[in-house]
């Protein structure tokens, strides 16, 4: 009998979670190169979007807005009037990006030629920003967000230069 209801409690949730357009796996998003899509993309389960400019050769840049309707004249750090937020550590040459819907966590990697280059881990609620790996002497190389392991709770990525691979390595999505 347990387990019977385990099961209907589970199923009826998943069917709630699919009505509402819940994603259970997000994507990683390339914005490098031709892999850049210029323009605004919602981030699902959230009211969060990505503003990306695609520069070609002088990178590709973004920004994060509050786009859907505030309930309130204040949600965490954003309010009616303060519905953008760019910061030139996170913002500037990205590569690819990486949003966890159930955290309300964006990743951002960057690139040492225009950005500081790196892994970024942004709360969006409180515009809260970390560098999660080391700096270096910004001397071009490219991080990329490769894979996203939810069982493990890690996000992998790689670091090139040259177009030759330097490191493989991963960090805690928390």
């Amino acid at each position: 009998m347990l387990i019977r209801t385990v099961l209907l409690v589970l199923f009826s949730t998943l069917l709630l979670y699919a009505q509402q357009g819940f994603s259970f796996e997000n994507k990683i998003v390339n914005v490098s190169g031709k892999g850049c899509k210029h323009g605004i993309e919602k981030l699902h389960d959230s009211p969060y979007a990505v503003l990306v400019f695609c520069e070609d050769a002088l990178g590709s840049y973004l920004s994060i807005i509050y786009l859907d309707k505030m309930m309130a004249p204040i949600d965490g750090a954003w309010s009616l009037d303060n519905r953008y937020w760019q910061h030139d550590f996170w913002s500037r040459d990205v590569t690819s990006y990486y949003f966890d819907s159930l955290n309300t966590l964006l990743f951002i990697s960057t690139s040492e030629i225009y950005g500081e280059g790196g892994i970024y881990r942004l709360d969006l609620k409180n515009k809260k920003f970390k560098k999660l790996t080391a700096s270096t002497l910004k001397d071009g190389k490219v991080y990329q967000i490769q894979t996203v392991d939810r069982k493990k709770d890690i996000l992998k990525y790689v670091v090139t230069m040259d177009g030759k691979i330097e490191q493989k390595a991963s960090i805690p999505l928390r």
